[in-house]
């Protein structure tokens, strides 16, 4: 196996494992079958088609345009699926509805206070944020926290070994209290 090859395998084997995780922190939050998923920064579907047979319904909201063709490709006969083609905080600043589970990928950029402001608007019981930079993640969180949700866990995945870039999945929990 070349060093490319190995890498491309290791690369596989660390978003299999970011996917599982997700999966597993929000399938326990999910009513039966039932609940509403937020699929933000949803790129060609890898989080909210995976969780699509644990959920009501779900809707990405993806601005880049081959990403969202390859969404609605991905998502082929699929009900309960919804895509609105666009930037993630305008989507979300016409956004009437509630959402029971959030997960986002956003890029190493982060979301930005005004995108997290909008996710705690909608009450979601948990989001799952997957983040590739810890620094703009932790600023992202503190707007989640600061508006009554709390971090239970974080866990981090080396998708590219040997360098200092570090994949991180994080779990917020919308306070009860």
């Amino acid at each position: 196996m070349s060093n490319i090859e190995a890498q491309i395998a290791e690369l596989t084997r660390g978003t299999d494992e970011v996917l599982r995780t997700a999966r597993r922190w929000l399938a326990d939050a999910r009513p039966d079958g039932g609940g509403f998923l937020a699929d933000l920064y949803c790129g060609v579907g890898l989080f909210g088609l995976s969780l699509a047979d644990q959920v009501g319904r779900v809707t990405g909201i993806e601005s880049e345009p081959s990403a969202a063709a390859d969404f609605l490709h991905n998502a082929n006969e699929l009900e309960q699926i919804k895509l609105i083609e666009g930037e993630v905080q305008r989507g979300l600043d016409t956004w009437d509805d509630h959402a029971d589970l959030v997960v986002l990928d956003p890029p190493r950029s982060g979301a930005g206070r005004r995108t997290m402001e909008e996710i705690a608007r909608l009450a979601p019981r948990r989001v799952a944020y997957v983040s590739c930079d810890p620094a703009t993640l932790a600023r992202d969180a503190r707007v989640l926290v600061d508006a009554g949700f709390d971090l239970d866990r974080v866990q981090p995945v080396d998708l590219f070994p040997q360098t200092y870039h570090v994949e991180s999945l994080a779990l917020f929990l919308r306070s009860s209290g």
